[in-house]
């Protein structure tokens, strides 16, 4: 390679061991020192890690921005969640990051404001809402579920709900929920018409409420004790849950952040399984014939393998259905089910990173189908770099579209 003088450019060629072909072009401009590099071959849509053996597969198609400057790195968005009615109006929720520079050009201050999103065209366009937060500087929304009357409930440093389709929303956990002090991780609607939410608040990890009102008023039903043994205090330390599910019978079942599954049922609070090491927030998914999945580490494989969990007995007994190739460590979001009856799922790779996987026999294969876009936002930094999180999905129109953590747009499965 050749860059000694001015305008004298050259090119390298290497062969490397990950890949079939994989061409690094370099261009040096002595003048405005600035160094191109290209890629070009088979990695180039891949992009693969630390393994030798990953195949190809595409990368997410961009959709759409959600608002002007989604990109612009002074005002950042972080997109926590992206939902379907039942009326077929896609949903995304999330905040959006505001710097307030100094004189000397610093960052000095920052604001995090909830805001949820709403398209009627399939993504095409968005119609953004800032969220009430009683003049609070951090908000954020972390989930979004439609309830049977249709009403819209957006769950994360708030419980807000709305009753026009998204337009406006009120704040509905003022009883129970300060800002300050407690966060909404997870709200559901049970099969008795109520609304139950978990709350996690900083002096006691856990507590879950339950409203016969649309929220109106609330009642504590469950302090949950989740207890695991640590080995660095070699004592019990009290865990806390971000997600939880309602089977069919009624009974309410917990994942807590060290990778513990309890059951709640008739009273009583019961340790159901272990996933192995540290799995992360796991999240539930109940199919529309009642079967609960999960992906987690497989305790038998503790170096990081993921495998999917199934329960026919409404989370009573788990089954280890089958293994999500490349997988590695921890299962990002919440997997759904498509309207043929296919179960997706996204989780991190050794190959892609952040991946999107699809299973067509109830979890006993799996296959990677797309990958995280090979460049994010840093909000912080003001630059690219690789390896955005696909934070949520769903499907909308036949398709599934998804949500990188950190990235303020809207991407498809092509």
């Amino acid at each position: 390679m050749k860059n000694a003088a001015p305008n004298d450019y050259g090119a390298l060629t290497i062969k490397t061991s990950k890949c079939d072909a994989e061409q690094l072009n370099y261009c040096y401009d002595g003048r405005s020192k600035t160094m191109l590099r290209k890629f070009e071959g088979q990695c180039a849509v891949s992009n693969p890690g630390l393994r030798l053996d990953c195949p190809s597969v595409p990368p997410l198609e961009f959709v759409s921005g959600v608002e002007a400057g989604w990109d612009d790195p002074a005002t950042s968005l972080g997109l926590r969640t992206i939902f379907q009615s039942r009326s077929g109006v896609l949903y995304v929720g999330g905040f959006k990051l505001e710097v307030i520079y100094d004189y000397t050009g610093y960052p000095s201050y920052y604001t995090w404001t909830g805001k949820v999103y709403k398209s009627v065209d399939n993504g095409q366009s968005w119609v953004g809402v800032e969220l009430p937060n009683d003049n609070y500087w951090y908000g954020y929304v972390r989930r979004i579920i439609e309830d049977s009357s249709g009403a819209l409930y957006a769950a994360g440093t708030r419980l807000w709900k709305s009753t026009d389709g998204g337009n406006t929303w009120s704040i509905i956990s003022q009883s129970f929920a300060d800002v300050a002090s407690a966060h909404v991780y997870d709200v559901l609607e049970s099969k008795d018409g109520s609304l139950i939410a978990l709350v996690y608040k900083f002096q006691y990890p856990n507590e879950v409420y339950q409203s016969y009102d649309g929220g109106k008023t609330w009642q504590l039903i469950l302090k949950p004790d989740f207890k695991y043994f640590s080995t660095y205090t070699n004592s019990y330390i009290t865990s806390s849950s971000y997600n939880f599910i309602e089977a069919n019978d009624g009974s309410l079942i917990f994942s807590t952040h060290n990778g513990d599954i309890y059951l709640y049922s008739n009273d009583a609070l019961t340790k159901i399984l272990t996933t192995g090491i540290y799995s992360g927030n796991l999240h539930f998914l109940k199919t529309r014939d009642g079967t609960l999945y999960f992906v987690a580490v497989d305790p038998k494989k503790p170096d990081g393998a993921l495998v999917s969990y199934q329960s026919s007995d409404n989370g009573r007994t788990w089954t280890i259905t089958g293994e999500l190739p490349y997988s590695s460590l921890l299962a990002l979001d919440a997997p759904i089910e498509g309207s043929d009856g296919s179960v997706w799922a996204t989780v991190n790779t050794d190959c892609w990173q952040s991946t999107i996987y699809k299973s067509s026999d109830k979890g006993v294969s799996w296959s990677p189908v797309a990958t995280a876009p090979s460049l994010f936002l840093n909000q912080y930094n003001n630059y690219r770099i690789q390896g955005p999180g696909i934070i949520d999905i769903a499907e909308s129109g036949g398709k599934i579209y998804s949500v990188p953590y950190g990235f303020g747009a809207v991407f498809v499965v092509p």
